[in-house]
């Protein structure tokens, strides 16, 4: 696990080879890493739990920053293009659901 600050953290992606976002370290910024992110969303975390940016919590800019290499893996970073936010919406969607449901929750409990 690295310690977040903004040259450790681009010094540890240059020597281990990840794309930011690759938050699981496997090579590629895939699902599980989305997953990995939006669990912690809105906590403080390190890079490990999603905070990709180091700024000492889980943010929309984390979230950008794994977006613009989601699907991609180690060996892609030239090749690939850029995805659009358009691809990234049914997530983004997914992220706002996951994050509303425990408040509805809460609030049906205290109404009975």
């Amino acid at each position: 696990d690295c310690v977040c600050s903004a040259q450790v953290i681009d010094d540890f992606l240059s020597e281990t080879g990840l794309l930011p976002g690759d938050l699981d370290a496997d090579g590629s910024v895939t699902f599980a890493d989305f997953l990995t992110l939006s669990e912690n969303f809105g906590q403080q975390a390190n890079y490990r739990g999603g905070d990709i940016d180091c700024s000492g919590d889980v943010a929309f800019a984390d979230f950008l920053a794994l977006s613009a290499n989601f699907g991609k893996s180690s060996g892609q970073l030239a090749s690939v293009p850029e995805p659009t936010i358009r691809s990234f919406f049914p997530w983004l969607v997914f992220a706002s659901a996951a994050l509303r449901r425990p408040k509805r929750r809460a609030n049906l409990l205290s109404a009975s």
